[in-house]
């Protein structure tokens, strides 16, 4: 692989994928992207994905497909895997089966810890990178994307990966508008983010609220606070390099949100699995194997668990 002008495909057009692609393709890359319904591919197709908000970019795509076959074919060199976590396992598996050439790298740009191990797992730690996204975006129209806060980002410093093709991923991204930083502890920032998103995204799909609700109300206030705290102590005790002072970091990222619905929200409205199982499942998991008591998070796990069934059966769906 050539590390001059890489071929990006982005496989997963939600409002992340979205950002992510028109970003890069704005800033003159190659980029090719993976919609999951054909709604979506005719309007990517017929009109540019605009982008908005906290980030300002305007890109239309050529290279759009269905078919992850025809994406294979077009031969990228680094596939972003925005999908859902949850749902990343099936795409791996076909991305394998249907012949990825054997020098992609793929990077993870999902939600949850240890997700980039489904990677490892199916094609080797030298092909797996992992990014902490500190977006908040949601759909305007299917190529329209609001960004309603953007922070700074991280790309995962692996020494099994080719330092040269990780660092130009990263100059890439900054040049296309994200401010991304390759860090060897990478670690440490995924479980910040997982703090975040299993404190306030799995609050508010219990409750229906959006960031800026759940941060206004006093009593759900206090709830959060605590599901920090948990979270803080599990990351420590794994010895992470997260510090006490994270608490009000995090308060204050909870301040500064907007009102704003995470992806937990808006999958329990469209009766869709959510990401819990990698967010408050991933926290109590850790938590038992080291002995220490998250009776909040093990709650909220259980909870968000038995309503994601339930809307989902409710549906008609298959679970």
């Amino acid at each position: 692989m050539t590390t001059g002008n890489l071929h990006y495909a982005v496989l997963g057009m939600g409002p992340v994928g979205s950002t992510l692609a028109t970003l890069l393709k704005q800033s003159g890359q190659r980029v090719s992207v993976l919609c999951g319904e054909r709604p979506q591919f005719n309007a990517v197709m017929d009109h540019p994905v605009v982008v908005s908000g906290s980030l300002n970019a305007e890109a239309r795509f050529t290279d759009v497909f269905l078919d992850l076959r025809d994406v294979i074919a077009a031969k990228p060199d680094v596939l972003f895997i925005v999908t859902k976590a949850c749902d990343s396992p099936v795409l791996l598996r076909d991305l394998k089966r249907f012949g990825i050439h054997g020098k992609a790298i793929f990077v993870s740009c999902q939600n949850g810890l240890d997700v980039e191990n489904q990677i490892v797992e199916i094609f080797g730690t030298a092909r797996a990178l992992r990014m902490v996204l500190n977006l908040g975006v949601g759909f305007l129209k299917q190529n329209e994307v609001r960004v309603h806060f953007n922070y700074s980002h991280v790309l995962s410093l692996r020494g099994e990966v080719n330092a040269d093709v990780t660092r130009v991923i990263a100059e890439d991204l900054n040049r296309a508008g994200l401010t991304i930083e390759p860090r060897a502890d990478y670690r440490s920032d995924v479980f910040k983010k997982v703090i975040l998103n299993s404190a306030v995204g799995t609050v508010c799909a219990l409750t229906g609220m959006t960031m800026k609700e759940v941060y206004q109300e006093r009593e759900i206030g206090r709830l959060v606070r605590q599901l920090i705290r948990e979270g803080i102590a599990v990351g420590q005790a794994m010895k992470l390099n997260i510090a006490d002072s994270f608490f009000e970091e995090a308060v204050q990222y909870l301040a500064h949100a907007g009102d704003h619905k995470p992806s937990m929200l808006v999958d329990i409205e469209h009766a869709r699995h959510t990401e819990n199982e990698y967010q408050c499942g991933k926290i109590f998991e850790y938590a038992e194997k080291l002995g220490l008591e998250v009776a909040a998070t093990q709650t909220l796990y259980y909870l968000l668990k038995s309503l994601e069934k339930n809307t989902i059966q409710k549906s008609g769906r298959k679970i």
